[in-house]
């Protein structure tokens, strides 16, 4: 039953896809957060916000949050210089899904590997690094899914390479947020139970048939 259900969702999928697009990507320099190149293997994913046009921030147990998806993982072949093609990326005409113009962001984490990406757990609390622009600087396009059947070129070039981006946005200056204490889950679950038990019965005399 299980199998003939999967078998159902993948093709009610395939029939709401239009097409494909492929993503060309370009960025230099990636650094470190003490500004030093981005050492071979480090992991670079490539991210897209599906049903609104904001990135929620990674989380130590989760690469991404919210409703963004992760497109595509490559390491780093170069130190701080980054080029991967991701091909063959499908789009759908149902909106919770990945469609045109959905948001991308490139993301690139130093100390982390594609076994870290690939092991299925977390990233952990370390730094990283983010990047998108909305119209696309030094002959890239915008950094959104684009229309069926495209291939785009993403560029991200800091001034370190002579590209418009200044080095600073280069740096992964940024720490993944820790797991939420479990503490802190249950005293927001007892808030939501004391402000349901306060709210419900005033609702009850206020709709109560008279």
């Amino acid at each position: 039953m299980r199998l003939l259900c999967a078998v159902t969702l993948i093709a009610a999928l395939c029939l709401q896809a239009r097409a494909t697009v492929t993503l060309s990507i370009t960025a230099a320099d990636l650094l470190t957060s003490n500004q030093e190149l981005a050492p071979v293997g480090s992991l670079v994913l490539l991210v897209a916000s599906t049903t609104d046009v904001s990135f929620g921030p990674p989380r130590a147990d989760y690469f991404v949050s919210g409703d963004d998806i992760v497109l595509r993982a490559w390491a780093l072949q170069v130190p701080g210089q980054f080029s991967g093609l991701a091909a063959n990326i499908p789009i759908f005409t149902d909106p919770n899904l990945l469609s045109t113009g959905d948001p991308l962001q490139l993301y690139w984490f130093p100390t982390l590997t594609l076994a870290n990406y690939n092991s299925g757990f977390g990233p952990g609390e370390v730094e990283y690094g983010v990047y998108r622009h909305n119209a696309g600087l030094d002959g890239g396009s915008p950094w959104t899914i684009p229309a069926d059947g495209s291939t785009v070129s993403l560029v991200f070039l800091t001034q370190s390479v002579n590209g418009s981006n200044p080095n600073d946005a280069g740096l992964a200056n940024l720490t993944v947020a820790p797991v939420p204490e479990a503490s802190n889950l249950i005293f927001g679950g007892l808030a939501l139970g004391l402000v349901a038990f306060r709210l419900v019965p005033r609702l009850r005399r206020k709709f109560a048939p008279r």
